[in-house]
């Protein structure tokens, strides 16, 4: 994977001082259970971050289809490496039912270990990595037994629903149902 070569070297500001991207991407592969579509995800997601912008998503789906995966391992790397695991905030429920509404229920689980791996490698005290983690955990752990609505057709009502209780057809419908998905 020469794209990998390309990370060594290369220094960003969320590493640790004297750690390059790719010195990073195998401490966070490390910190990852041993399953390939985590891996891979980890690695891409560090490679697509030095690419141009325009390539992001579509280098992944090219190294990927080079080394020739199968569809169902390249979208599923795919899910995972399209979120900024940087930004995502996993210590509240509405945010890991949006995320969830993103990439789906049953991808929730590997995102968590992504972004539990990136915790664990990042600058963070350890106290405060703990932390972070417990009250992640417990969340999604909550989320997975309640299995929320986290898309328009997993609500108990649709638009059908709502126009025999007398709403008009239209975009205040749309607005409805996704307040409701709220």
């Amino acid at each position: 994977m020469p794209e990998l070569q390309r990370c060594a070297g290369v220094s960003r500001g969320n590493l640790r001082a004297s750690e390059d991207l790719f010195e990073h991407i195998l401490g966070l592969t490390g910190n990852l259970p041993p399953d390939l579509i985590l891996r891979l995800s980890a690695i891409l997601y560090n490679i697509k971050s030095i690419s141009h912008l325009d390539e992001k998503k579509q280098i992944i789906v090219k190294i990927l289809q080079r080394i020739r995966f199968k569809n169902a391992v390249i979208k599923k790397v795919t899910i995972l490496t399209q979120e900024d695991w940087q930004a995502i905030n996993l210590s509240k429920k509405k945010k890991i039912r949006q995320l969830a509404s993103r990439i789906s229920m049953e991808n929730l689980e590997d995102a968590w270990e992504l972004k539990k791996a990136l915790i664990k490698e990042s600058r963070s005290s350890e106290e405060f990595k703990s932390a972070e983690i417990e009250r992640a955990e417990n969340n999604i752990r909550e989320i997975l037994q309640e299995k929320p609505p986290v898309s328009l057709k997993d609500l108990a009502v649709n638009g059908k629903d709502l126009i025999e209780l007398g709403c008009k057809e239209g975009k205040e419908l749309g607005k409805i149902l996704k307040k409701l998905l709220e």
